[in-house]
């Protein structure tokens, strides 16, 4: 579950607000979170570490990626 705090974080309001379907709302969560992991990218390029800790970020991610799939696999199944 992706908190409704962080989620507010990329200007989604909650799951249960969105008016669309789950899949959706994790795609755009996805999509509004893809510059922490182009900033952590770059800064490793560059041999720095980012300042902020986006383990939260990144394992929202992580679990909307693994939700995206069980909701398709549950669609075409």
């Amino acid at each position: 579950m992706i908190p409704n705090e962080l989620a507010a974080k990329f200007h989604l309001p909650p799951l249960e607000e969105y008016g669309r379907p789950e899949r959706d709302w994790l795609h755009s969560f996805l999509a509004q979170s893809d510059y922490v992991v182009t900033k952590i990218a770059e800064l490793s390029f560059l041999g720095e570490k980012p300042e902020e800790d986006f383990s939260d970020v990144l394992n929202a991610r992580k679990y909307a990626r693994k939700r995206i799939n069980e909701l398709e696999e549950k669609n075409n199944g």
